[in-house]
C-alpha cells in the first residue's frame, strides 16, 4: 500500500516586473543548488532549488512569468533531499510537477491564478524511468514482477490513478528487455527533428503504449509490443515487409497510431506505413522508385545509399503533422557515435553544462547543479545529415508539390543552450521556449543573484519546397 499525504500550501508573495529582466537575491541562509525551466502555453515557469542552512532542507522556489513578462513568485516547497524533477504537465490553470527524492514521489500542483500549491506524496522504490507525458497527464510504467506491470497516471495531485496490467508468459521476455535495456521515449508533443536510434523505442497515443524492437547486430525481424491501457491487453507483432530482401537496417516513428518505417539495404530503401495496432500495410514507397521521382530527393539518392553502407551511420525516421493535417516525413542518416536522442534533455544538459564550465576553467564538479530545458532535444547537429524529405496525404500517397510547412516549427534549442553555456556572465542556466521567444533563468558567478531574461527566437524564412 502506497503512503499518501496531502499538504495545502497557501500563496504568500508576489513580485512583479514590467520588463524582460527580473532578479532575485538569495538570502544568507540559502545556498544555490540548481535551476529548472519550462513553458506553459504562452508563459514560463522557472524554478530554483536552494539548500536552506537553517532548516537543513532543500527549498524549491518557483517563479511564474506570464505572457506580459510579469513575474510572480509562488509558494516555496521543502524537501529532505534535492528534488529531482522528472515530469510536468498542465491542466487548465493548474501546472503539475512530479519530483523524486529519498524514495518518495511528490506531485506539486501550482494554481496559476492565485499561486496556491497542493502537494501529494507517496513512497516509491525508484525514480520512474519509462514515462509518457502529454498535454494534461503524466504516465509512468513500472515492472513490479515478471507477471505484473503497474501504470500510474497523474492528472493532478488529487487525481492519481494506478492500474495493474497482467503480463502473460508469452510477453514476459519482451517486457523484461524493455526494463533492462535503455528505452528512448519519443515525444510527439514537440517537433521531432530526427527521432530515436536505440534498439527499443517507446511511444504513447491516446490510450495505447507502443514499444518497437530491433537488434541491429542480430538483424531479426523488427517487432512492436502494444499495451492497451483501457483493456490491459498486451499484444506483440512482427513488422513484416516483402519489398526488399534481407534489410540491413530499420527504424520507425509512430504518429496517430500509424507506424512509419524505413528498411534499408545497400542498394535501396523501402518506406512503409503500417496500422500500428493491426500490423497491416497501408502504403509502400522505395528510394529507387517513387521517392526518387521527387526533385528534392533524386539528387540525394546515391549519396544517401553510399553513406548508409558504413556501420557508423544509422538511418532515422521522423514524422511531423503539417499545417493542413498531412504527414511531413524526413528519412535521414546520423552518426551513431555522436548522435543522441534524449527523451528528456536533463542528463545531456547536466553533462554539457559541466563540460562547458570545465572548458572555461570553472569548478563545476559532480554536484547537483545542472543545465536543463523543458522538453525533448532530439537533434544533435551533424554534418552527416542527408535528409530525404517528402509529404504524405491521409492515404499516405506522395504530395510532390506540398511545401512541407509543419504545425510545430523546429527551433534549434541546442544552439540557444550552447550560447548561454558559453556566455561568461551566465551560470547554471535553464530555458523555457515559447513560440517566438525563449526565457532563461541563471545565476551570477557568485551564485547569490538569480536573473530571468527574455530573448526572441530567430527563424529563417521558409521557402516553398517543390
Amino acid at each position: 500500500m502506497k503512503t499518501i499525504t496531502f499538504i495545502l500550501l497557501l500563496f504568500v508573495s508576489t513580485v512583479s516586473v514590467a520588463n524582460d529582466t527580473f532578479s532575485y537575491t538569495l538570502e544568507k541562509h540559502q545556498k544555490f543548488e540548481k535551476t529548472f525551466s519550462f513553458a506553459v502555453e504562452n508563459a514560463t515557469i522557472h524554478l530554483i532549488i536552494v539548500k536552506n542552512k537553517d532548516t537543513k532542507k532543500y527549498d524549491l522556489i518557483p517563479f511564474y512569468m506570464n505572457s506580459q513578462q510579469m513575474v510572480n513568485q509562488f509558494e516555496t516547497s521543502s524537501f529532505e533531499d534535492v528534488p529531482d524533477i522528472f515530469a510536468y504537465h498542465t491542466n487548465g490553470d493548474v501546472v503539475s510537477i512530479s519530483t523524486f527524492q529519498d524514495k518518495t514521489i511528490a506531485v506539486l500542483d501550482y494554481n496559476l491564478q492565485n499561486g496556491s500549491v497542493l502537494e501529494k506524496t507517496w513512497e516509491s522504490k525508484d525514480k520512474p524511468v519509462i514515462k509518457f507525458i502529454d498535454a494534461t497527464k503524466t504516465k509512468y510504467l513500472e515492472r513490479t514482477d515478471k507477471e505484473t506491470l503497474e501504470l500510474t497516471t497523474i492528472t493532478t495531485s488529487a487525481d492519481v490513478q494506478t492500474k495493474k496490467i497482467s503480463v502473460s508468459k508469452e510477453f514476459q521476455k519482451a517486457i523484461k528487455e524493455i526494463f533492462k535495456e535503455p528505452v528512448s521515449i519519443v515525444d510527439n508533443q514537440n517537433f521531432v527533428k530526427h527521432g530515436a536510434i536505440s534498439e527499443i523505442q517507446g511511444y504513447f497515443n491516446d490510450e495505447t503504449i507502443y514499444f518497437t524492437f530491433y537488434d541491429y547486430f542480430q538483424k531479426d525481424t523488427p517487432e512492436i509490443l502494444i499495451i492497451d491501457i483501457t483493456t490491459g491487453i498486451i499484444s506483440q507483432k512482427q513488422i513484416l515487409q516483402d519489398v526488399l530482401e534481407k534489410p540491413t537496417d530499420f527504424n520507425a516513428h509512430i504518429v496517430d497510431d500509424m507506424l512509419f518505417a524505413s528498411f534499408l539495404t545497400k542498394e535501396d530503401l523501402a518506406f512503409q506505413v503500417y496500422d500500428a495496432k493491426s500490423g497491416s500495410v497501408k502504403q509502400s514507397h522505395t528510394l529507387n522508385g517513387t521517392l526518387s521521382q521527387l526533385r528534392t530527393i533524386k539528387g540525394k539518392r546515391l549519396a544517401y545509399l553510399k553513406k548508409t553502407k558504413k556501420f557508423k551511420f544509422k538511418s532515422t525516421v521522423s514524422v511531423n503533422k503539417t499545417q493542413d493535417n498531412k504527414y511531413a516525413v524526413v528519412v535521414d542518416v546520423v552518426n551513431r557515435d555522436t548522435y543522441h536522442h534524449y527523451d528528456w534533455f536533463w542528463l545531456h544538459t547536466m553533462m554539457f553544462n559541466q563540460q562547458m564550465m570545465l572548458n572555461m576553467g570553472m569548478p563545476g564538479g559532480f554536484g547537483p547543479k545542472d543545465f536543463i530545458t523543458e522538453d525533448i532535444i532530439n537533434y544533435w547537429a551533424s554534418e552527416d545529415s542527408i535528409p530525404l524529405e517528402f509529404v504524405l496525404d491521409a492515404n499516405f500517397n506522395l504530395l510532390p508539390d506540398h511545401n512541407g510547412a509543419t504545425l510545430k516549427e523546429f527551433v534549434d534549442k541546442e544552439k540557444y543552450a550552447k550560447q548561454l553555456a558559453e556566455n561568461k556572465t551566465v551560470f547554471n542556466s535553464s530555458i523555457g521556449f515559447l513560440e517566438n521567444e525563449y526565457r532563461y533563468i541563471y545565476t551570477n558567478k557568485d551564485e547569490d543573484v538569480v536573473t530571468i531574461k527574455t530573448r526572441p527566437i530567430k527563424r529563417r524564412v521558409r521557402s516553398n519546397r517543390k
